[in-house]
This record gives structure tokens, C-alpha cells and sequence, in this order.
């Protein structure tokens, strides 16, 4: 009988566990703005759930990476977590990580988009890349977490010069709140 009660509660837990700590992500502002002349006509575009971003190689690009602090603000609360320092290879491979945490959210997010970057440097000069419907998993942040709102800031290197930057607001909500007003 006990077994009984016990397989009801497991089921229950799982299924509240499921329902109300599943997550998504919503983008609200998305700025960006070139740095150098290594690249021109750069645009970024989103929507609620994705983000878009396209530029123009003058020159050949070698070396590519970015540099990424995200502040996260819990709802309710003014503390804030702070992750500075955050670096993301665009000249390696991409692949999908076995164990989901943040570095694999955007790493999948690139992966998963409509892109035309190829595995490996050299960016060629003279030639648009372009990266659409970049949307990013929630299951890669911890689903403990409550609901918060973010702030990314990130500044891209080519051929190890600052060429871009770019900002971005966004929420992060369980399933079935809608968050967009949340400040």
C-alpha cells in the first residue's frame, strides 16, 4: 500500500516539477553597433524568441571571438548575479555540449540558427554572414531559478580588434506566465 502512496507522490512531484519550473526566453531590446572597419552594414533584428544579426567582411578574419557579461535581476529582489568574463570561440567547431549549462545555451542557440558561418576561420573578405532566428534553450538554465530579467552585453573580436558590441534585454519565465511586462 505504502508503494502505492509513494508512486502517486513521485508522479505528482514530477509532473508539478515539469509544469511550473519549465522555462522560456523572450528578448525585449536588442542594440548593436560596429567598432572597426573590419566589417560594415551590420544589422540586428528580434522578435519576442529570436534574434537576427547580419555584416559584411571588408577583410579576411582569422581570429573570432566574443566576450559576454550577463547581469541577471530576479523579480522582486535587487540583488544582482553578476557572470562577467563569459568567452565564446566563433572559429572552432560548434557542437551541442552533453550537460546543458550557459556556455551550451548559446553555443546550441548559433548552432540551431539559419546561418552561412563556416566550421572554422577564415571568415573570407567581402562576404555577407548572417546568422537568423537565433533562439536560445531554457532548458540550459537551471530551472530552480525564479523568474528574472537579463542584461547581455557583448563585445566582439576580429583579427583581435574590437568590432563590435551588443546589448540585449530580455526575460526568462516559467511556462504559462507571460512575463513581457515584468520589470
Amino acid at each position: 500500500m505504502h508503494i502505492k502512496w509513494f508512486t502517486y507522490l513521485f508522479i505528482y512531484i514530477y509532473v508539478i516539477d515539469k509544469i511550473f519550473c519549465e522555462k522560456y526566453i523572450i528578448f525585449k531590446t536588442l542594440q548593436c553597433s560596429p567598432k572597426s572597419q573590419l566589417i560594415r552594414n551590420l544589422e540586428c533584428s528580434n522578435d519576442d524568441t529570436s534574434l537576427s544579426f547580419s555584416a559584411d567582411t571588408v577583410k579576411e578574419i582569422a581570429k573570432y571571438f566574443g566576450l559576454s557579461n550577463i547581469n541577471l535581476y530576479i523579480s522582486g529582489n535587487k540583488n544582482v548575479m553578476q557572470l562577467k568574463g563569459l568567452r565564446t570561440e566563433f572559429c572552432e567547431t560548434r557542437s551541442e555540449r552533453k550537460r546543458p549549462n550557459l556556455m551550451s545555451l548559446v553555443n546550441v542557440g548559433i548552432y540551431n540558427s539559419i546561418n552561412n558561418y563556416p566550421q572554422r576561420c577564415p571568415l573570407l573578405r567581402n562576404t555577407t554572414y548572417y546568422l537568423k532566428r537565433m533562439q536560445f534553450d531554457a532548458k540550459h538554465v537551471p530551472r530552480y531559478l525564479p523568474e528574472y530579467n537579463f542584461t547581455y552585453a557583448g563585445k566582439f573580436y576580429m583579427n583581435s580588434m574590437l568590432t563590435a558590441e551588443v546589448q540585449v534585454t530580455g526575460s526568462i519565465c516559467n511556462i504559462g506566465n507571460d512575463c513581457r511586462g515584468i520589470k
